[in-house]
């Protein structure tokens, strides 16, 4: 608006404000009681009907012989949309990773810093247990391949921080002592201006489990399958035998029929 439309009209009579009733109710009784009212958050709508949001301030002078409202706006609508998305951005923060079904954490410097709830029911521990460790820390001394843990984990750490990102299989260790199969994820990430990693786990224990039943089928088949062909190779041994002997008993029931009697043959 221009100044000769807003000259000689009360904040009412533009209709600039959404909700009349506040200014009446709430700006009026605050001036009166107290003259003076600082950054006083509210919604004004503007001559094309846009929605606004902004701070408004107010107090009485004495102007000409007269006591007036000296008023001012600020125009804070990109804040509160800039406030709004960052809301927005940590209720999917919140989703995605503290209530996610996988096992989720933050390593700054080789250290967990934060962790989701399925960290916790997965390795049967509070928040407090896991942060402030180092992956070793709850993980068996030897890995399966008969690499030392700790070793181990710091090269892994330092693989997914130079490359971007690292996957592997990892035995880790419970609060309780129990050992269980993981597939770790990392993903190099920057936090507070440093460079950290986001690890995502999940627990493999019954894949791993179904894997070596598998794997002893596999080896009890192999092995029904050699001993059914070492008993057809010695059925057919069997059975070519048994062909030659029965040609040579018959030449020699032959040979005895045709041999004088009382020759040695008998």
């Amino acid at each position: 608006m221009s100044a000769s439309e807003i000259i000689g009209r009360t904040p009412l009579e533009l209709g600039i404000f959404k909700d009349s009733g506040m200014y009446v109710n709430t700006v009026t009784s605050h001036i009166l009681a107290s003259k003076t009212i600082d950054d006083f958050s509210t919604d004004i709508v503007d001559r094309n009907g846009r929605t606004k949001h902004v701070l408004m301030s107010w107090c009485m002078i004495d102007y000409m012989n007269d006591h007036v409202v000296l008023t001012s706006y600020v125009d804070a609508t990109r804040r509160k949309e800039a406030e709004a998305a960052l809301k927005e951005s940590e209720e999917k923060h919140r989703i995605l990773f503290k209530e996610a079904p996988d096992g989720h954490m933050v390593l700054a410097d080789g250290i967990v810093t934060d962790c989701n709830q399925a960290c916790e029911h997965m390795f049967k521990a509070d928040r407090k247990w896991l942060i402030g460790k180092a992956p070793h820390e709850f993980s068996p001394e030897f890995q399966e391949n008969g690499e030392k843990s700790e070793t181990a984990a710091k090269e892994r750490i330092q693989s997914a921080l130079t490359s971007g990102t690292k996957t592997f299989e990892w035995v880790h260790r419970k609060s309780d002592g129990t050992d269980f199969f993981t597939e770790v994820s990392l993903s190099s990430i920057v936090l507070n201006d440093k460079p950290a990693l986001f690890a995502s786990i999940r627990d493999i224990t019954s894949r791993k489990k179904a894997e070596r039943e598998n794997a002893k089928l596999q080896i009890q088949l192999q092995q029904a399958q050699k001993m059914e062909i070492v008993g057809r190779l010695a059925g057919g041994v069997a059975h070519d035998f048994n062909n030659m002997l029965c040609v040579i008993l018959g030449n020699a029931e032959l040979a005895m029929k045709e041999a004088p009697a009382g020759q040695p043959i008998y």
